[in-house]
């Protein structure tokens, strides 16, 4: 830019200084005016090329000038983007630190009624223990009063009451945790709770085949190892014989109906 001005200046003061000295007394040109006017051309070339060099630099600085525009629009929207994602995020996060919170307080919640559950149980178990102690302080009177009969290591009660097979089957359970219908598991055990029935008594045991026609188990779920079977038995008369009796008179053993109610023995095991 200061050359242009600096050419400017030197043409407007070649034109003033030299009019008079450019043409002669006859009015044609001089040498010297050739040659000036020869410089001035020069000059204005020169003055042409500069003044188009400063035009595409113009040019070049006014597109890098929009392209810093658009860059920084760019940069401004990925700026916005950004942040928009940024709360996006915070925002999430504020959601879960609500949902994290509720679930903690859901979880302090339970772990007190787990802590009063625990309590509760403890408490239970307690007086379940006394209950079986007392039950066991029960059995041992009773037996010494010859109430409850002693075989190896089970107890036996027979029950002259008549209920249905469930119906003993809950009032062996009452008595003592351990109870349940009498099991046999040998002639010998067989024997011993036969003595135990009155003259011509037909008492409930535990064997039943509820579950499956003609597979008798026990009251525990146990399968028989031996059993004693009148003749011909068990034959499921009228198809509703599912419960198990003992005739006190033969020892042995019959399919019966599993109500009305019958005697029955208990056992209890120690």
């Amino acid at each position: 830019m200061a050359k242009i001005i600096l050419l400017a200046t030197l043409l407007i003061a070649v034109c003033h200084t030299g009019q008079t000295q450019i043409v002669s007394s006859s009015g044609q040109w001089s040498k010297d005016g050739t040659q000036l006017l020869s410089q001035i051309q020069s000059h204005l070339l020169q003055l042409q090329t500069i003044v188009s060099d400063h035009g595409h630099l113009f040019m070049d600085i006014q597109k890098k000038i929009n392209n810093l525009s658009e860059t920084d629009k760019h940069l401004s929207r990925n700026l916005t983007d950004q942040e928009q994602a940024m709360l996006k995020d915070i925002q999430h996060l504020q959601r879960q630190m609500v949902s994290s919170h509720a679930k903690m307080t859901n979880v302090t919640i339970t772990l007190k009624d787990l802590s009063s559950a625990v309590s509760r149980m403890q408490k239970y178990t307690d007086q379940q223990n006394m209950f079986n102690l007392l039950l066991t302080d029960r059995i041992n009177l009773l037996t010494k009063l010859a109430l409850y009969s002693q075989y190896q290591t089970s107890y036996y009660y027979y029950v002259s009451s008549t209920l249905s097979w469930d119906d003993a089957a809950n009032y062996c359970k009452k008595i003592h945790p351990q109870g349940h219908l009498a099991t046999i598991q040998s002639q010998g055990e067989n024997d011993f709770i036969a003595k135990l029935l009155p003259y011509g008594a037909t008492s409930f045991l535990g064997g039943h085949d509820r579950v499956q026609e003609n597979k008798w188990q026990w009251e525990n779920g146990e399968t028989f190892n031996y059993t004693n079977w009148s003749p011909g038995e068990p034959n499921n008369g009228a198809a509703r014989e599912h419960c198990m009796i003992m005739y006190q008179n033969n020892k042995q053993w019959n399919d019966a109906y599993c109500t009305p109610g019958n005697t029955f023995v208990c056992e209890i095991d120690s």
